[in-house]
């Protein structure tokens, strides 16, 4: 028997009764256990793993989607590549929070215009610490900054 159960917060929890005989022991084959979060269906991921930005737009805007109906959050940071935080863009770190009918966030980052010719230069931007869900497939970005 499998019974499914919201915990109030968007989580959904499950708990399966395991069959025993007389004796207290399982039947063979019988699976199951406590309390089982469903973290893994609960995924955060960004949108893309490279973005392109010109050093004139001003920003670059990165995309985070949720993949269900539910609260969770995840901390984001950027990290210098070829591009220099302060020099290039200015570096960024938080905690993005979803709410339930959230289906996506952005984070800008701004984008420093720089007189002369440097070439491209790249950053990332890198998912961590969901909480009340996975982070899939897609937690890197990298950001390509080009010369106009």
């Amino acid at each position: 028997m499998v019974i499914d159960f919201s915990d109030g917060g968007g989580s959904r929890v499950t708990w399966t009764a395991i069959p025993k005989d007389a004796a207290g022991a399982a039947f063979a084959g019988a699976k199951g256990g406590p309390f089982a979060s469903d973290d893994a269906g609960r995924v955060v991921q960004l949108a893309n793993s490279t973005a392109s930005v010109a050093e004139n737009a001003g920003s670059v805007s990165i995309t985070v989607e949720k993949s269900w109906v539910g609260s969770c959050s995840v901390a984001y940071a950027t990290a210098n590549g070829s591009a220099v935080a302060g020099t290039d863009y200015t570096a960024g770190s938080g905690t993005l929070s979803f709410n339930p009918n959230q289906a996506e966030a952005v984070v800008t980052i701004p984008i420093t215009n720089r007189a002369g010719a440097q070439g491209s230069r790249d950053f990332t931007l890198t998912l961590s610490s969901p909480t009340d869900c996975t982070l899939g497939s897609v937690s890197v970005v990298t950001v390509t900054i080009t010369d106009v």
